[in-house]
């Protein structure tokens, strides 16, 4: 039996959450909106996205809002009520995330600058 796949590419909506069930498994989870449509009509999608296990622990502390993602995994959708109202939320149970660009809050470090060529200790060989 295969199973659907999926990937999206999109942007984190808020800091990914980590939590932990009963049994000890880590079970992170984060929210990615994708966007497709034309540029005078954008549709917006709002995915609910599940990593598990130590792969979820590795990459929750590097998943924060504005991230730029790519997400790869096993779509579902969701149905809930609220208020008497059946909705119904998509989902991904994830297998991989590639990490696009930098994240709204994150510093960017000042990249070191060369030494002049003044500066190189004469007495020292590099090799």
């Amino acid at each position: 039996m295969q199973l659907p796949f999926i990937a999206i590419r999109g942007n984190l909506g808020k800091d990914a959450e980590l939590k932990y069930t009963q049994q000890g498994k880590a079970v992170c989870k984060f929210s990615v909106a994708s966007k497709t449509g034309s540029k005078e009509h954008p549709v917006v999608t709002w995915w609910n996205v599940t990593l598990w296990e130590k792969y979820g622990e590795t990459m929750h502390p590097l998943l924060n809002k504005g991230k730029g993602v790519v997400v790869f995994g096993t779509p579902s959708v969701r149905a809930w009520e609220k208020d008497g109202k059946t909705g119904y939320s998509p989902e991904i149970t994830c297998t991989q995330v590639i990490l696009l660009g930098q994240s709204e809050k994150r510093e960017e470090k000042p990249e070191p600058s060369e030494p002049e060529q003044d500066e190189l200790p004469t007495n020292e060989v590099p090799f």
